[in-house]
């Protein structure tokens, strides 16, 4: 009996690193910055056009990169990123002057006619991203602009609880790549909150992993060696 117990123990083991591991292994595959356009379809949504709403938009600063989280509730609505030479409103077609050189403009659809997207103006003055400011909340399209130290790329990722979609720009080439002393900061006019979780903490799950495949390993072969004594 002790040594079937000691083999399913092994067994386990094996199975629950196997799991941990798996579950770990989308954090890694984070997509590459690039300079081209990045779309993606949306899901959820309420009423006859699926609508959604968007509920914040807040920054961070990470080491290599700085980040706008833009969160929504019943959903995420299909969205555009791309590099523009000039972000205008939407629907008047004005220009929307921002901080840094080079620009990208993002659109949501479809939006909540009935709540207002924010439409605030974030200046965090951080190494790739200068500023951002809304462009746009008109027959359910939200529309932001976003201000980019230069033109050295963005990635975009999508994640749920809460929905977010967020945008990575690129430190520039030869700036400061570290992140401020204290760790991610986040604000908005107002202050913001602090920056929602976007990553599972691989390397911590990972040495965890690695744990239970080795206990799980010397059991196993420890109650081989039982069973063939």
């Amino acid at each position: 009996m002790s040594v079937r117990l000691s083999r399913r123990a092994g067994l386990l083991g094996v199975l629950t690193t196997a799991a941990v591991v798996v579950m770990a292994s989308p954090a890694v595959a984070l997509p590459p910055f690039g300079t081209a356009p990045v779309s993606g379809t949306g899901f959820g949504g309420v009423g006859p056009g699926k609508q959604v709403t968007i509920q914040s938009v807040t920054v961070g600063r990470h080491a290599g990169f700085d980040r706008v989280v833009i969160t929504s509730k019943d959903g995420l609505p299909s969205f555009t990123v791309r590099y523009v030479s000039q972000v205008t409103q939407d629907a008047s077609g004005a220009p929307v002057p921002l901080l840094g050189s080079a620009f990208l403009h993002v659109v949501l659809r479809p939006t909540s006619t009935e709540v207002h997207s924010p439409q605030n103006t974030i200046t965090p003055g951080f190494p790739a991203l200068k500023q951002v400011k809304g462009a746009g909340d008109f027959e359910a399209v939200t529309s932001y602009g976003i201000g980019q130290a230069s033109k050295a790329g963005f990635r975009v990722l999508t994640l749920t609880g809460p929905d977010r979609i967020v945008i990575d720009l690129a430190a520039p080439s030869g700036g400061s790549a570290a992140a401020p002393s204290g760790g991610t900061k986040s604000g908005s006019e107002s202050g913001g909150g602090a920056l929602p979780s976007t990553g599972f903490p691989t390397l911590a799950v990972a040495g965890f992993g690695l744990a239970l495949l080795l206990a799980g390993a010397a059991a196993y072969g420890l109650s081989r060696r039982r069973s063939t004594a």
